[in-house]
């Protein structure tokens, strides 16, 4: 991709190479989540990791030495980079020979029921823990964070990097497929929907709570004079004291803000709006659009159930694609006014289509699912 800024190529580069600091990591996850052409940039980077491989050592060692040249950054650092890019042919032949043995073991014990795919959690997306130094992989449910900074998944200490003062905040990402729970120690709850990203700071400081969410999630504040919750995303922020309510930043195009109870100041561009209890808020185009909203209808993702009153095309499509990470296409012969649609969220993507209330042919082609009136 031509036009990237050089600082975000080399800040991708050395996140790849595992020697970026965490300083370095905080400002590109920053820049990352508020700018889809950099998301895309990156992935396209590290889909292109193998390409490093076909380099002769000098190819590599001219590579580097041009990065590290732009960058100002330490010989330290370009030696890491190097060792690290070298190895890279070992690290995936290794990792070819763990594939090949647990393939071979799943055929010699294969059975008459049906096999769970190799590696479907890393096909689909797998949610996890960063703590400014290393990432932590999420099979839990439930995140619970403590005064004293450490974290506990499922109840079960976590032995990561806690004890060093570096460590600012936690970042936790949901994955596909699943709904995260995190406990504050404040004793507020964030629960986040799949495709979120949520960062929470190692302990609130003395003047105001403020944690950051691109996504989707509910949040159950507890009250606290004197002490506000903020909750800052990508394009703005919401102000609380004691609340329930949702919020939806995917895209960040149009970020929106539904209260439940209690009431939130929305702040975006620096125009600012209350929302209270029942009313929904909507930030587009310079300004707001605030409407009462159904709570079943916003709310019930929590339990992977999605309620429509009243479902487009559209509105499907991106509901599939935010859980599942795949593209959902329907073609002319379906309606554009799918009506009310109750749908179970689980980890087949069929399922999800078949609960559409229409008799419907389905193809998949390239990770799209193309669906079409039967």
């Amino acid at each position: 991709m031509e036009n990237m800024p050089l600082e975000i190529e080399i800040l991708i580069i050395a996140e790849i190479a595992q020697t970026i600091t965490p300083d370095e990591q905080k400002r590109l996850n920053q820049i990352r989540d508020s700018d889809p052409a950099v998301r895309q940039f990156s992935a396209e980077l590290y889909q292109s990791l193998g390409d490093v491989q076909t380099e002769t050592e000098e190819q590599m060692d001219i590579s580097v030495k041009k990065i590290i040249a732009l960058a100002d950054a330490p010989q330290r650092r370009k030696r890491n980079i190097l060792v690290k890019v070298r190895y890279i042919p070992l690290l995936l032949a290794t990792a070819a020979c763990v594939v090949i043995a647990v393939v071979i073991y799943a055929v010699i014990n294969m059975n008459d029921k049906k096999q769970v795919p190799v590696f479907a959690e890393q096909q689909t997306g797998e949610g996890y823990l960063f703590d400014g130094v290393k990432r932590t992989a999420l099979q839990n449910k439930k995140l619970t964070l403590t005064g004293d900074g450490h974290v506990y998944l499922d109840g079960v200490l976590q032995q990561i990097s806690t004890d060093n003062n570096s460590v600012q905040q936690f970042e936790i990402n949901t994955g596909r497929k699943k709904i995260f729970s995190i406990e504050l120690a404040d004793g507020s709850f964030i629960i986040a929907n799949a495709g979120s990203t949520v960062r929470i700071p190692r302990q609130f400081d003395s003047k105001e709570r403020a944690v950051f969410i691109n996504g989707e999630a509910y949040c159950t504040i507890a009250p606290k004079a004197g002490h506000p919750f903020i909750v800052n995303y990508p394009t703005g922020k919401v102000e609380v004291l004691g609340t329930e309510f949702n919020i939806n930043t995917y895209g960040s195009e149009k970020p929106s803000v539904a209260v439940v109870t209690g009431s939130v100041r929305m702040n975006n561009e620096g125009i600012s709006r209350q929302l209270n209890k029942g009313e929904k808020g909507t930030f587009s185009n310079g300004g707001y659009a605030v409407n009462t909203f159904d709570v079943e209808e916003t709310t019930s993702w929590q339990k992977n159930k999605l309620v429509f009153q009243n479902a487009t095309k559209k509105n499907v499509e991106d509901a599939f694609e935010t859980f599942y990470g795949k593209k959902l296409s329907f073609d002319n012969s379906v309606p554009d006014g799918l009506g009310r649609i109750n749908i179970v969220r689980t980890d087949r993507e069929e399922d999800f289509i078949l609960q559409i209330p229409y008799q419907l042919d389905i193809s998949v082609s390239n990770d799209v699912y193309y669906v079409k009136m039967k």
